[in-house]
């Protein structure tokens, strides 16, 4: 049998206890919704990062000396304007992206989660996430 670590898939009373546990992290896979040419779905980057999200917790959960983890479900909206014109895209601005990050941030943080750990699917919002928003975590989940 193994351990549930999908959060869409537990119950409020799994999650709390999943949190409470020494070391516990939560994982959010980040991608977007956007067009990926004529070949491939728009949810390409969100699906990668959840599907690797879920595989590797899966292997972390199962290891001999677990890590208690559950995974969000992924986050679909990015920073794509660049690729509006393609469409089938869904964009969010950089201010909205950060609100959502940091509502998250402090969700976890209510339910007991002092880790957090983002996978990115989508590599072109890599250096914005990280350059504007790296020191505010720190400084969210340490205060």
């Amino acid at each position: 049998m193994s351990i549930e670590v999908e959060w869409a898939r537990m119950t409020a009373p799994d999650l709390r206890e999943v949190a409470a546990r020494e070391g516990a992290l939560a994982i959010l896979p980040a991608g977007s919704l956007e067009q990926h040419g004529p070949h491939l779905p728009v949810i390409t980057d969100t699906a990668s990062a959840s599907a690797a999200s879920i595989a590797a917790a899966r292997l972390v959960a199962a290891d001999p000396n677990p890590v208690p983890v559950a995974v969000l479900p992924g986050l679909w909206l990015g920073l794509s304007e660049h690729h509006l014109p393609f469409g089938g895209t869904i964009s969010v601005d950089y201010a909205a992206y950060r609100a959502i990050l940091e509502s998250i941030v402090r969700s976890l943080r209510a339910l007991g989660f002092a880790r957090l750990l983002i996978v990115n699917g989508l590599a072109i919002s890599i250096r914005l996430r990280w350059h504007r928003a790296n020191l505010q975590w720190r400084t969210t989940f340490q205060s």
